[in-house]
């Protein structure tokens, strides 16, 4: 689990939900085992009733430190 202190300083949080993110191989290596995810500046958007994480950054240790931006899809449950 990933906790945001900054934005919990910036913002009100008015609801916490519990969401799965899809990664790929590589960003799930490096998220386990160097922590680097950077979540500044990224919001979550709805784009046909899919829930998308839009500005997240993931950086790479392999790839000569390369920081990949991308649409990641989070997972909810139904209800939600």
């Amino acid at each position: 689990m990933i906790k945001i202190n900054e934005v919990i300083k910036e913002y009100n949080i008015i609801e916490k939900i519990n969401a799965g993110i899809v990664l790929e191989g590589w960003e799930v290596k490096n998220i386990k085992f160097y922590k680097n995810i950077e979540l500044k500046n990224s919001y979550i958007i709805n784009i046909k009733n899919e829930i998308f994480l839009k500005n997240s950054k993931i950086n790479s240790k392999n790839i000569s430190n390369l920081k990949i931006q991308r649409n990641r899809k989070l997972l909810l449950k139904k209800k939600k």
